[in-house]
C-alpha cells in the first residue's frame, strides 16, 4: 500500500511539471452557449484573421 502511495505520488507530480511543448499563458477559453455554437465557424475564420491568433 505504501509503494502504490509513492508511485501515485510520483506520477501526479510528473503529470503537473511535464513540459507539454506549449504555453499555458497563451491560450484563451471561451464559454459559448448555443447561439455561439452556431456562428462556429464565423467565430473562428475571424479569430484567425487577426495577426495575433496563431491557431
Amino acid at each position: 500500500m505504501i509503494v502504490s502511495t509513492l508511485v501515485v505520488v510520483q506520477q501526479l507530480y510528473y503529470m503537473q511539471n511535464k513540459d507539454i511543448g506549449l504555453n499555458k499563458d497563451h491560450i484563451l477559453l471561451v464559454n459559448m452557449n448555443q447561439t455561439a455554437n452556431e456562428k462556429f465557424e464565423t467565430l473562428k475564420t475571424e479569430l484567425l484573421k487577426s495577426s495575433n491568433v496563431k491557431a
